[in-house]
């Protein structure tokens, strides 16, 4: 996969994110199918977090994560603090230089090229989603279609 076509995918995939948390009542940050799972809150900021780490790792060659602060008081300021990621992510990978997508980097213990490793964080967050869209269900809310483009309506309906 070459920048290009990663950056694409990331915005699609951003956008797949998005329009989940977009599905979702505003009040429910603290809600968790068991005691034992992160909340909605929790997981949005964990990806949050993960799209901090994505930039860190392919611009600074850096796995560290500097905290986000005080937790959003509803889905909108999560959403908001979401966007605001992307946005600083999109902007940081958009002007790394093409060498700095063939660094080896080592973001699980083994070596990766960039790119490589840009798709695996990608698709932790996709892991993360999918638990959001479990819990939309479970919660009422029917979850936008995966696969609809981005402009679609925001509901799939029955069988999703």
């Amino acid at each position: 996969m070459n920048p290009e076509r990663f950056l694409d995918f990331w915005t699609v995939q951003h956008g797949r994110t998005r329009r989940i948390l977009e599905a979702l009542p505003p009040d429910c940050l603290g809600y968790s199918p068991e005691p034992r799972l992160r909340s909605v809150g929790e997981l949005i900021d964990h990806i949050t977090n993960i799209y901090s780490f994505l930039e860190q790792m392919l611009v600074h060659g850096d796995y560290a994560i500097a905290p986000l602060g005080d937790a959003p008081e509803d889905i909108a300021a999560a959403l908001e603090r979401l966007m605001a990621r992307h946005q600083q992510l999109t902007e940081s990978i958009t002007g790394m230089p093409d060498d700095r997508w063939e660094a080896v980097l080592r973001p699980f213990g083994y070596p990766l090229p960039a790119i490589d490793a840009a798709r695996e964080v990608v698709e932790h967050i996709i892991h993360h989603r999918g638990q959001i869209y479990i819990y939309a269900a479970m919660l009422g809310v029917p979850p936008p279609y995966l696969f609809a483009p981005l402009d679609a309506p925001l509901s799939s309906g029955p069988g999703m």
